[in-house]
């Protein structure tokens, strides 16, 4: 008759029920800065249509971003939206949400940004 061992075995179950915990829980992964500045784009996109000035439209756009996007505060706040490749996505998610739903506004978003740095 075959004996187990009796460490080997819990291990064994202990082993089982975090692999299955990791399926039914799947850790959150953060997002990739990119992904998340094209979401804020087209969030931001979406407020600047609806006529709100384009600060105010980023700074809604931030929030609706990190909500669609199921982002906890702590990691908003630790991510880098200052890169150039962060600010293009960004910025292509602004403008191809407002080309498509708002065109005449879209023309000013230019002038907008550049209004924002002064």
């Amino acid at each position: 008759m075959m004996q187990f061992n009796g460490l080997k075995v819990k291990q064994s179950l202990i082993a089982i029920s975090i692999a299955m915990g990791a399926l039914v829980f799947p850790a959150q992964s953060k997002p990739d800065t990119q992904s998340f500045a094209f979401e804020l784009g087209r969030q931001s996109g979406t407020f600047y249509c609806r006529g709100i000035s384009l600060e105010s439209a980023i700074e809604k756009g931030t929030m609706g971003a990190a909500l669609a996007m199921d982002l906890p505060m702590s990691q908003l706040d630790s991510m880098d939206l200052s890169s150039d490749q962060a600010g293009m996505a960004l910025i292509e998610g602004l403008l191809d949400t407002a080309i498509d739903n708002c065109p005449q506004r879209a023309k000013t978003i230019f002038r907008e940004f550049a209004a924002l740095g002064n």
